[in-house]
């Protein structure tokens, strides 16, 4: 499975479970105690946090594996074992559909922006425009077909006017968490990543400056899938996600809740 390593919340044997039998561990549909949970790579260190205190508030454990969102939802599609699949944008969730794969009603649990990053020292690009000067040699985005931050990233360049400049001199990332650290390695000169992800980032320096209106807006929905084999654990977590605890954790990461 592509994605980081996944974040073990809890106690048990999933991870084992996943490797060995590619399914998670349980008696039967609904009664297994541990949900595996895809989501995107933008919301590891959030998820994480919350993970555990879901554990504590409210018993059960899941199991989080991060990635790029379309990523994810091809292995999901491909037959990858998952409980709930929170994307960073609701185009992998239309995929899912188009591949005919099942799930319940989507819950669309926060928001997220698009900001501009440059290392400590290096120059720092005003506007999105200023991307296209020749100081910034390498521009870093997500890759638009697998993480929806290299779609929204793409957007808005092209709503500025200057996707032709930058495309010969951009760096792909497979993820947002992936094409930030282009950056920090001294790989890329700047990048558009989510605010979020430039939150909790060292040495980098941000700049909110992409204009919302120059992109679709980037909503975070949850869906919990038809073939998940601990579904009441699974349940309990997105309601989780939408508790006034849960939205503490998350705003505090930078995400904007989404009223019910």
């Amino acid at each position: 499975m592509n994605g980081s390593p996944p974040i073990k919340i809890g106690v048990g044997l999933t991870l084992v479970c996943v490797l060995l039998l590619g399914v998670g561990c349980g008696d039967s549909k609904g009664g297994a105690q541990e949900a595996i949970v895809f989501a995107a790579a933008s919301l590891k260190p959030a998820l994480t946090e919350v993970g555990s205190l879901f554990e504590s508030d409210v018993g059960g454990s899941v199991l989080v594996s991060t990635g790029g969102s379309q990523s994810l939802a091809r292995q999901i599609a491909a037959g990858a074992p998952a409980d709930v699949f929170i994307p960073a944008g609701e185009a992998p969730v239309e995929f899912l559909t188009a591949e005919g794969v099942e799930f319940d009603d989507v819950v669309r649990l926060f928001g997220n922006r698009l900001v501009i990053v440059a290392k400590e020292g290096a120059p720092m690009p005003k506007s999105v425009a200023d991307l296209t000067e020749d100081v910034f040699e390498r521009v870093a985005i997500a890759d638009p077909a697998l993480a929806p931050a290299g779609a929204y990233a793409r957007q808005a360049l092209e709503g500025e006017g200057v996707w032709d400049a930058i495309r010969g001199k951009s760096v792909i990332g497979s993820d947002v968490r992936v094409t930030m650290a282009y950056v920090q390695s001294g790989n890329a000169d700047a990048a558009m990543v989510y605010a979020t992800d430039a939150l909790v980032a060292d040495g980098l320096v941000v700049n909110d400056v992409v204009a919302s209106d120059s992109h679709a807006a980037v909503v975070y929905p949850a869906v919990i899938l038809a073939s998940s084999q601990s579904v009441d654990t699974a349940r309990r977590f997105v309601e989780y996600l939408r508790s006034p605890k849960a939205g503490e954790v998350f705003a505090k990461f930078g995400f904007i809740p989404l009223a019910p």
